[in-house]
C-alpha cells in the first residue's frame, strides 16, 4: 500500500482533523484544537511557511506524523554567545495498522532534511522508554534520564493521599502520619529569603525583567533556552493552564525567578522555569523558601520540578538531604545535530545542557 510523506497544510481542515484523530488512536485521548493552534500556530518561533508537522498519508488517510516545534537556544562558552535555531522533536506517532513498515524512519529523514534546509541547527527531544530505541537508531545522542523532585509543603495531606492509594487503613494512618510529618519537617531546609524582596503574580508582569536577566547574566557556559519577551508571553499562556511567577529583587533589580504551573484541582504546583544570577545557591534557596511559604498559605500541598539528572546547583538544592523526594521518570533527553558546524563534544556532555520544562513542548 502506497504511503506519501508530506508536510501538513496549515489551512487544511482535513489535515488538522486527521492529525488529531491519529493522536486519539495512538494515545487514547483527545488533543484540544485550541491547544493545537496555540502550540503550532501561535509559537513566535514558528516557520513562516507553517508548522513543521510532517504526515504519512495512505489512501487520503493520515497514518503517521512527526512534529518539530521550533525554538531558540543559546550556546555560550564564557566569552561568546551564539543564538541558534533549534527544534524539539515531539508527537511522533504511527497508526497501529501501519507499524513495523519503516514509517518512523521515513518521517524522520524527511522532516530532518526539511528542517536542515530551513536553517535549523539542532534538534532535541524527550522520548519515553518505548520510543527511545527508535530515536537512538536514527543517530541521536543520549544525554540522560529525567528525575522528578518534590518538596512536601503539607505532609499530612500528601502522605494521607499516598497511604490511601496504598490501601493502608485509616487507623494505621492516624498512628503513622504525625511521626512521618515530623520527620519531613525536620529534614526540610531551614532557609530564609534573606536580604531580597519576594514578589509574585501573573507571568506577564515579569516577562521583561526575566528576559533582561538572561541577557545580562554575565559569562556562563552551556546550552540554554532563549528567554525572549515573545517566547515567555506565548509559553505561559497555554489554554486551560494557570501559571504564577515568583521573583526575588535586590532593590529594583531581579536576581532570580521561578515560574510554576498551578494545578488548582490537585492543589499542587510544578516548576516550569527557574534561574538565578550565577546559579547563586542563596538566591535559589530563597526562591524556594518564599514560594513554598506562599503556596502553603493558599493550601497547596506539593511543589515539584522535573530535571535532567546531571551536575548543577539545582540537583543539590532539590536533594533528599533537604527533605526533597526524588524518583526517576520514564523520560529521557536526547539531541540530534542538524548542522556539522556544531561541536559534537559540546552536545554530548549532559552537563552542558540547561534546558528546563519551559523549553519542552507541553502535551
Amino acid at each position: 500500500m502506497q504511503v506519501i510523506i508530506r508536510k501538513l497544510a496549515p489551512d487544511s481542515r482535513k489535515d488538522i482533523d486527521g492529525w488529531r484523530e491519529l493522536y486519539h488512536v495512538v494515545f487514547g485521548r483527545e488533543y484540544p484544537e485550541e491547544v493545537w493552534k496555540w502550540k503550532y500556530l501561535g509559537n513566535p518561533y514558528s516557520d513562516s511557511e507553517g508548522p513543521l508537522i510532517y504526515l504519512a498519508e495512505s489512501n487520503s488517510r493520515i497514518v503517521g506524523a512527526r512534529s518539530l516545534l521550533p525554538s531558540m537556544v543559546t550556546i555560550e562558552d564564557g566569552q561568546t554567545r551564539e543564538v541558534l535555531r533549534a527544534c524539539q522533536m515531539n508527537n511522533a506517532m504511527v497508526h497501529p495498522d501501519f507499524r513495523r513498515e519503516g514509517l518512523f524512519t521515513k518521517l524522520t529523514e524527511y522532516s530532518d532534511e526539511d528542517a536542515r534546509g530551513k536553517g535549523y541547527k539542532l534538534a532535541y527531544g524527550y522520548p519515553n522508554a518505548q520510543s527511545l530505541p527508535g530515536h537512538m537508531k536514527m543517530g541521536c545522542t543520549y544525554l540522560g534520564q529525567l528525575r522528578h523532585c518534590a518538596v512536601v509543603i503539607e505532609p499530612g495531606r500528601i502522605l494521607g493521599d499516598y497511604f490511601t492509594r496504598l490501601g493502608i487503613p485509616r487507623f494505621a494512618q492516624k498512628a503513622f502520619l504525625p511521626v512521618a510529618g515530623t520527620v519531613i519537617r525536620l529534614a526540610s531546609p531551614h532557609i530564609t529569603v534573606g536580604q531580597y524582596r519576594l514578589e509574585h503574580g501573573p507571568v506577564e508582569r515579569f516577562v521583561q525583567d526575566i528576559a533582561n536577566q538572561h541577557v545580562c547574566a554575565g559569562p556562563r557556559q552551556g546550552i540554554f533556552g532563549l528567554r525572549s519577551v515573545d517566547f515567555l508571553s506565548w509559553r505561559f499562556r497555554r489554554p486551560g493552564r494557570d501559571y504564577c511567577a515568583y521573583a526575588l529583587y535586590d532593590s529594583d533589580r531581579m536576581v532570580g525567578y521561578l515560574v510554576v504551573f498551578i494545578d488548582t484541582v490537585a492543589r499542587r504546583a510544578l516548576i516550569k522555569d527557574i534561574y538565578a544570577l550565577g546559579w547563586d545557591r542563596e538566591i535559589l534557596a530563597g526562591l524556594l523558601k518564599g514560594t513554598t511559604d506562599h503556596l502553603k498559605t493558599q493550601s497547596y500541598g506539593l511543589l515539584s520540578i522535573t530535571l535532567l539528572d546531571r551536575k548543577w546547583p539545582l540537583k543539590s538544592l532539590f536533594s533528599p538531604r533537604h527533605g526533597v523526594w526524588r524518583r526517576y521518570v520514564a523520560e529521557h533527553l536526547i539531541a540530534y545535530q542538524l548542522s556539522k558546524e556544531l561541536k559534537p563534544s559540546l552536545l554530548s556532555d549532559r552537563n552542558n545542557w540547561y534546558l528546563q520544562q519551559a523549553d519542552r513542548s507541553p502535551m
